[in-house]
């Protein structure tokens, strides 16, 4: 057999295997976006004023023999619900939540009947309501599933970012938040700030410390300034998928369509500090 026709067979053989590499990846990619239809029609979107009250009914189904939901600040019912039927659905392990409140107390009741094996951190700048939802946790007996870490705004040097940002100084978490993957980001703080984009920082700093399933949840203040996240969180990260939770309280969850995270952490699946 002459050299040009090994060579021919060599090349149909490549393609071959690239084909069916390339249908594999397609599958993958396929089986992942169904389950994330699933997911998103199971997950309950109230729309409306009346949505409120029927969110928070619901969330007080979610809680099994508690007595009342904590009555909720700045956190709407509806994106508390979405959250809340994602811990129930999933039981992630490691919860991490920017900004602390009556949510935090919420979702550690959640947790605690729906992911028994999982902790919730709290990052919130603010030292006073930081001390005062941390002994809202301890009275509930929930510090054994959520803990508050006070934390200061500096300013912060991002990719990405135009002008003078600030985002909260990591540097000094302790070892038990830094060192694991993420599996569920919740980003409704800092509120310190009145910077526009005074949430961007939350996708360079903490999307690579994400386990490979992880999902992100975000509620914002402004309409537009969840547009802009979105947009510009994905010329970082081009496989971020978005889904809307409800346009009037501009909030929207997060997620990587063929875990593509997996490039911004190292080997073994510790997370990397960005």
């Amino acid at each position: 057999m002459n050299l040009p026709l090994w060579i021919a067979l060599a090349a149909i053989v490549v393609l071959q295997i690239a084909s069916a590499a390339l249908v594999v990846i397609l599958i993958r990619r396929q089986w992942k976006l169904v389950k994330l239809i699933y997911q998103r029609t199971e997950a309950p979107v109230i729309p409306g004023e009346r949505g409120k009250a029927e969110s928070l009914a619901a969330l007080q189904s979610l809680l099994e023999n508690r007595p009342y939901v904590p009555a909720l600040d700045a956190t709407s019912p509806q994106f508390l619900l979405a959250v809340a039927d994602f811990i129930r659905r999933t039981a992630p392990l490691r919860v991490v939540e920017c900004g602390a409140g009556a949510s935090t107390v919420l979702l550690a009741m959640i947790m605690r009947d729906h992911a028994k094996s999982g902790r919730l951190f709290s990052l919130e700048d603010h030292r006073g309501r930081a001390k005062a939802v941390q002994s809202e946790l301890e009275s509930r007996g929930l510090s054994a599933v959520a803990t508050v870490i006070p934390v200061k705004v500096a300013e912060a040097k991002v990719p990405g970012a135009s002008g003078q940002t600030f985002w909260y100084d990591l540097g000094d978490l302790p070892d038990e938040v830094g060192a694991l993957p993420i599996d569920l980001l919740i980003v409704h703080g800092p509120n310190a700030r009145p910077d526009i984009f005074k949430r961007y920082p939350a996708g360079p700093e903490l999307f690579p410390r994400l386990s490979p399933n992880a999902h992100i949840f975000v509620e914002n203040e402004d309409t537009l300034e969840e547009a802009s996240l979105s947009r510009q969180w994905r010329k970082i990260y081009p496989d971020l998928g978005v889904r809307e939770i409800l346009p009037e309280i501009s909030a929207v969850e997060l997620f990587f369509l063929d875990h593509k995270i997996e490039a911004f952490m190292p080997q073994g699946g510790a997370a990397r500090v960005s």
